[in-house]
């Protein structure tokens, strides 16, 4: 079991703990960047694609609480989410694609979503979930959890650019999993609602589908290697220059085309 204590060391404004899927993504894909997000406490940027996502689950969840509206209603209440969530983002060519994209996928989802919901019973959206992973504490927040007399539904929304369910979202419904089984003796049924917004071009081109959550994996033993992995690396370390040095960013990596993103790691590093 990981001790906690070592965390304890390099804590900041922006707490390490607890951990969260996002949190394991960052450590595992760019421990550089991890270390500027959640140890030194560098503001995370956002970019028109997580706003867009953002706008959409917006609209599903006016839509659901309000299905005495017309759909238009909650394309409105999206729009106006992104344009707003997007007056700091300075690429205007950039917001503008995606913005034109909200209109597709929310209509897409909006329709699969439905047709999910017949004979289940609405329980709620983001539904935070706690467990232990190693002794680490994790916490998350489902998207959207429906269920029936013996079923427990978890859905994660995810608005792509193109139709794939990645292993990074794998392992963050793997942890959701676990949390939900921690708590209940019902079936648990784990699915990805993936929306592109395009039309298909082919009868087998897939645009918008729930896509089943197959444990095709062992992926919680995994989310241990990664916090042993975290553990020893903080044993390392006696300073937050320590880290610094263990953390060394590798420079072609793809997060590192944001300005922003670059600027803090050549303050951190002068590289």
């Amino acid at each position: 079991m990981i001790d906690l204590k070592l965390f304890e060391k390099f804590e900041t404004e922006n707490h390490l703990l607890p951990f969260s899927a996002s949190r394991l993504k960052s450590y595992k894909n760019n421990k550089a960047k991890f270390f500027l997000d959640y140890v030194m406490g560098y503001p995370r940027v956002s970019n028109s694609r997580m706003e867009r996502g953002k706008a959409v689950e917006t609209g599903l969840d006016y839509f659901i609480k309000n299905q005495n509206k017309k759909i238009f209603e909650s394309l409105n209440v999206a729009k106006t989410f992104y344009k707003s969530a997007t007056n700091f983002i300075d690429n205007a060519e950039e917001n503008q694609k995606q913005f034109e994209m909200i209109e597709p996928m929310l209509s897409q989802i909006i329709y699969r979503f439905t047709d999910f919901w017949i004979s289940k019973d609405y329980i709620g959206s983001q539904i935070r979930i706690e467990t232990l992973i190693y002794g680490c504490p994790f916490i998350g927040y489902i998207d959207y959890i429906l269920e029936d007399a013996d079923t427990i539904y978890i859905i994660d929304l995810k608005t792509k650019d193109k139709f794939m369910v990645t292993y990074d979202d794998k392992l963050q419904m793997a942890i959701y999993k676990k949390a939900f089984q921690e708590k209940t003796k019902k079936n648990i049924d784990c699915s990805f609602l993936v929306a592109t917004g395009k039309q298909p071009k082919r009868k087998d081109q897939k645009v918008c589908e729930f896509v089943p959550f197959i444990p095709d994996y062992d992926y919680i033993a995994e989310v241990e290697t990664h916090i042993k992995s975290l553990e020893h690396t903080l044993k390392l370390a006696n300073s937050i220059d320590d880290l610094k040095v263990l953390f060394a960013p590798k420079l072609d990596d793809y997060e590192w085309k944001d300005p922003d993103a670059r600027k803090n790691r050549q303050e951190v590093w002068g590289i």
